[in-house]
């Protein structure tokens, strides 16, 4: 099996190499446990290290905060940016029903998932992008009312990702559970995530500020 290294430290030793390439990634955690941390991670990773540049979509938070942000890691996302390895798609904007001045954004009035796919892989294709990050699923379903119309939203999102060929992470956020107790774990807030993508647990996902430069 192809792997595509993720270059967060010690994360790699552990999954045999890497993620699985040209598959959906979910990543799993519940608040403050690094999810989008270890998304921007696999990104800039890709782009500094790996000559594969990837497309950052983020529904939970506004990019110039996210960019402020990653420096206290050592990661320089505009630079990567101006050089068209990075590509960050502003879809917080668009929730809050505000303009965003980005480059690559989601319009307000216009959060329908098609509309979001077509900005996602208008922008990957611009960059060339091997790596695609999606923070977070429940954040992009907020506006869908039933749980059956957010999981045929995730299930054309894997879709459409797999066979576009990106090797693509997606992040949820799920409540606190024990190891103990004897309850099975779940992976996912709307209990389809996790079957159409590999899962990976975020508990331990926060990187070492000294590796991650």
């Amino acid at each position: 099996m192809d792997r595509i290294k993720t270059g967060i430290y010690g994360l790699d030793d552990l999954i045999e190499g890497g993620f699985p390439a040209k598959r959906n990634i979910l990543i799993s955690g519940s608040c403050g446990t690094g999810k989008s941390i270890l998304a921007m991670q696999y990104i800039f990773r890709g782009a500094a290290e790996y000559g594969e540049p990837g497309v950052f979509v983020t529904f939970d938070e506004m990019p110039d905060k996210i960019r402020q942000d990653m420096l206290r890691f050592g990661w320089d996302i505009k630079t990567l940016e101006e050089q068209e390895k990075i590509a960050i798609i502003d879809a917080t904007s668009a929730r809050a029903g505000l303009p965003s001045e980005e480059g690559h954004a989601i319009l307000p009035g216009q959060m329908d998932l098609d509309k979001v796919l077509v900005e996602i892989l208008a922008a990957a294709r611009s960059i060339k992008a091997k790596r695609i990050a999606i923070d977070s699923i429940p954040a992009m379903s907020f506006q869908l009312e039933k749980e059956s119309e957010i999981r045929r939203a995730v299930l054309k999102l894997s879709y459409v990702l797999s066979r576009s060929n990106y090797t693509a992470l997606m992040t949820t956020e799920i409540g606190e559970q024990a190891l103990t107790g004897g309850q099975s774990m779940t992976f996912s807030k709307y209990e389809v995530e996790e079957y159409v993508s590999c899962s990976t647990s975020s508990a331990s996902a926060r990187p070492p500020p000294a590796r991650s430069t």
